[in-house]
């Protein structure tokens, strides 16, 4: 091979001795400079079941682990390393047999990228093209770590199991041919992230008919770009599932829990032709299956867009099982259902639909579908007991809309959120806007409207005639009248919350939900279940599911976590059942997301119900881990116990025995000597303050003769040093629940600053403090209340923490949750979102 990389034979035993032995290849190619083939007129076959795997990977052929660009030209040369005897199978052989995929192919891929080092914007990255690659295990695949640019150009990907296997990030794959690849065309693999698609041909992939395998596969991926692809039609439809693009979150492999969901992916501007499913999402939905941890049977993917794609000779254009998936402007020929809406268990909401004159199915029970059955083969499975009247659909469209079918037994909401409209939202779009100033005008000047606005009449100047003065007064207080107090759901009502990092990688907090009703409903079979949210209510996993209530929860960071893909940072949930267990006993359960079974089981001999329990950082001699603490009924001490060490428990002593909330934080301003407890108890009293293991509370405060119902403890004003305390008063006044702030250990009787909404006249159930990210611009569901978005964005890191509220009753519909944000130096200026909980 000369200096400049050409020539490369690696099929010359001499030149490349040390990769052989008696004839067969045992060692891999590492590619760390540009290379081109040397020029052949036959295929090179090669027998590759001896090829050594590196420490960090599986078998490969060629590795490219430099950190620098390398281009791979494979000057037009097929590398087929198939066995013989499969060499004699033609297409239809694939189409009407089982192959054997651990005997009849070889573990061993083509090209495997490791290139950890993300190259420079100017740096084209690396490229690999030309070439032709038949028989491997995954012709193209790379690592979880590659990170590096990589180009995969005009390559034909034929008769491999998998044509390419996606890890890492940053690769784009364009101008190929992947066929008649026997599992699938790729498989985006968990935690991988901004590859590309474009201009490729898909045929015939997936010939074995594996369910939600097919020419695309993402799962608990993200961000991949797929446009500008054909999909062609099946040779042969000897397979009932035959889809184009799948997009799921496998349930986990080997006690591991997938973290991610196949979201924020782009498919746009294909053609897909002859397929039973285009596009079929969260096709593992109600799959009941050994991997699957939780025994919900639940398959999550969220933010997903499928747009100006051409859909031509299919059963079934694009199935939807999922919430927060975009489809808009797509073109429909000889597709017999074009848009389904397959609701497998409760609810499915937040889809975005703008397609005018579409027809959109909502299927709910297996009756629905009883024609495409077989396409579905899961149906409705473990939900197949939930009846229609049952079923909850929120879609959002642009008028024109598209014609909705088969939706008359269900509950069918058709709106821009999920909030209920306020009076004034005179056109049903749940934003309050000068689309319904423009509606109120006509009204307003032949007869005075009916409408209140700030507790004065139509008259406001009050100079006796109403006119565009009057209405000019309105408008100025227009868009605060929406209180966004009131939210559709669909059955359940949460009865407690848990907020902190529970899933690192979402933005802010996420909310774990309890319910005074069972949420899940599996096989017939009603169960009690821990539902995880993400800020903004999209619901990301479950734990906990239990034939009993639950009745108190607490997040934190309570124990290692085991698996190499799973977040060690990712909170846990402490779980408590409102009534004791066959043994008389109140055990204390930790999960981890995504897990039916306890992780562990702490307090299994307590026969003592429990009245509050909260969790932190309590025992800071070189341990990570968090702690809980217990407040039991007729106690007179709060129990401190360690999840990830059972020897470890302390007591406070002497606490008062009423107590009904506490919370934890960094309250006298020591971190090294850990939190400490913030308690109320049902009468007029401060809020006391406990250290653990002592012998009463070392200080108070909040002493302003007020009765307190609940306690948060958090970083309410951005104070770096210590946490600040926040409490819901007992008694409303002047109608409203008000949240007062105080700095712990101060005597003071003056609040840091009290958060006063006029929504806020039904007393809360649950209060936490958390991390809450503003979005921009603000959704339909935020409101400011004396501040504009500028002002909030400038100020908002120096209000502090928002607090998460939870109403202990429904105002009409349902119990939503409140994020809320004060500033310390005005409390009239506020932040907050509503936020909807459905099961």
């Amino acid at each position: 091979m000369g200096s400049d990389g050409r020539g490369f034979d690696p099929w010359n035993q001499t030149r490349w001795a040390a990769w052989y032995s008696s004839g067969t290849l045992i060692e891999p190619f590492e590619i760390d400079i540009s290379v081109t083939f040397e020029a052949r007129t036959t295929a090179w076959e090669i027998d590759v079941g001896s090829v050594r795997a590196l420490a960090f990977a599986h078998p490969a052929l060629f590795i490219l682990n430099a950190n620098s660009s390398v281009d791979v030209n494979g000057n037009g040369l097929t590398i087929d390393v198939r066995k013989s005897y499969v060499k004699a199978w033609d297409l239809y052989y694939y189409y009407t047999h089982t192959i054997n995929i651990d005997n009849d192919y070889y573990n061993c891929d083509a090209f495997l990228l490791y290139q950890t080092q993300e190259a420079d914007e100017s740096d084209a990255g690396s490229r690999i093209f030309n070439i032709s690659l038949k028989g491997f295990n995954r012709a193209i695949s790379s690592n979880h770590d590659h990170r590096r640019k990589v180009t995969v150009q005009n390559v034909v990907l034929n008769r491999n199991l998998w044509a390419l296997f996606p890890r890492g990030r940053n690769v784009t794959v364009e101008n190929c041919n992947v066929n008649e690849n026997v599992s699938g065309g790729l498989y985006g693999e968990y935690n991988s992230a901004h590859w590309v698609f474009n201009n490729n041909i898909f045929k015939d992939n997936n010939t074995r008919g594996t369910v939600s395998y097919g020419d695309i596969v993402l799962d608990a991926c993200r961000n991949y770009t797929i446009t500008n692809n054909q999909f062609q039609p099946a040779t042969y439809n000897t397979r009932d599932y035959h889809i184009a693009v799948s997009l799921y979150r496998n349930a986990g492999e080997s006690d591991d829990i997938r973290e991610f969901a196949a979201k924020n992916n782009l498919i746009e501007n294909n053609i897909f032709d002859g397929y039973n499913i285009a596009i079929d999402f969260a096709p593992r939905m109600g799959r009941v299956h050994s991997l699957d941890q939780s025994l919900e049977t639940r398959c999550y993917t969220s933010g997903n867009i499928v747009r100006d794609c051409d859909f031509r000779n299919c059963k079934i254009g694009i199935l939807l099982r999922n919430n927060y998936t975009t489809v808009e402007n797509n073109i429909f020929s000889n597709t017999e259902k074009e848009i389904v809406l397959h609701n497998v268990f409760y609810s499915m909401y937040h889809n975005i639909i703008n397609q005018p004159g579409c027809n959109v199915w909502l299927w709910s029970v297996e009756s629905d579908y009883t024609a495409y059955s077989q396409y579905l083969p899961y149906g409705n499975g473990a939900g197949e007991q939930i009846q229609p009247n049952e079923k909850f659909y929120h879609v959002i469209c642009k008028n024109p809309m598209p014609v909705f079918h088969n939706f008359q037994n269900t509950e069918l909401l058709v709106s821009d959120t999920l909030l209920v409209p306020a009076e004034c939202d005179l056109d049903s779009s749940m934003i309050i806007d000068f689309n319904d100033l423009q509606l109120l005008v006509s009204d307003w000047l032949s007869s005075g409207t009916s409408i209140q606005f700030t507790n004065q009449n139509t008259n406001i100047d009050l100079l006796n005639n109403v006119n565009f003065a009057d209405f000019a007064n309105c408008a100025k207080s227009w868009f605060i009248e929406n209180e966004r107090s009131d939210v559709f759901s669909v059955g359940g009502r949460p009865i407690d919350i848990a907020v902190g990092d529970i899933a690192v990688y979402e933005s802010g907090n996420e909310i774990a939900v309890i319910w005074d009703t069972p949420v899940s409903n599996i096989g017939g079979t009603n169960y009690y279940t821990i539902i995880i949210y993400d800020q903004n209510g999209l619901e990301l996993d479950r734990c906990g599911r239990s034939s009993d209530k639950w009745g108190k929860i607490a997040a934190g960071n309570f124990l290692p976590d085991t698996g190499w893909i799973k977040e060690n940072a990712n909170y846990e949930i402490a779980a408590v059942h409102s009534q004791p267990d066959s043994n008389g006993k109140y055990p204390v359960y930790i999960f981890r997301k995504g897990s039916q079974e306890p992780a562990v089981i702490i307090a299994q001999d307590n026969a003592i119900g429990i009245l509050a329990i909260t969790a932190g950082n309590f025992k800071t001699d070189g341990d990570e881990y968090d702690e809980i603490a217990l407040k039991l009924q007729n106690s007179d001490r709060i129990q401190f116990m360690k999840p990830s060490d059972a020897s470890w428990t302390r007591y406070t002593l002497n606490v008062q025995t009423n107590i009904t909330s506490m919370a934890a934080g960094e309250f006298d301003g020591i971190k090294s000597n850990g939190d400490e407890i913030a308690a109320v108890i049902p009468s007029v009293s401060p809020v006391y303050l406990y250290k653990a293991d002592a012998t009463t509370h070392y200080e108070q405060t909040a002493n302003c003769g007020k009765s307190w119902s609940l306690v948060a403890g958090g970083n309410f004003n951005s104070d770096s040093r210590r946490d600040e305390v926040a409490v819901v008063t007992a008694n409303a006044e002047n109608g409203i629940y008000k949240i007062y702030y105080f700095t712990a250990q101060s005597s003071s009787t003056t609040p840091l600053k009290i958060t006063e909404l006029e929504n806020f006249v039904i007393p809360p159930i649950s209060l936490e403090a958390g991390k809450f990210n503003v979005e921009n611009p603000l959704s339909a569901y935020e409101k400011l209340e004396n501040v504009t978005y500028a002002q909030l964005i400038q100020d908002i890191t120096s209000w502090g923490e928002h607090i998460a509220v939870l109403p202990s009753d429904k105002k009409e519909y349902s119990i939503p949750l409140f994020w809320i944000a004060t500033n310390p130096q005005d409390s009239n200026k506020s932040h907050y979102r509503t936020v909807p909980l459905l099961r």
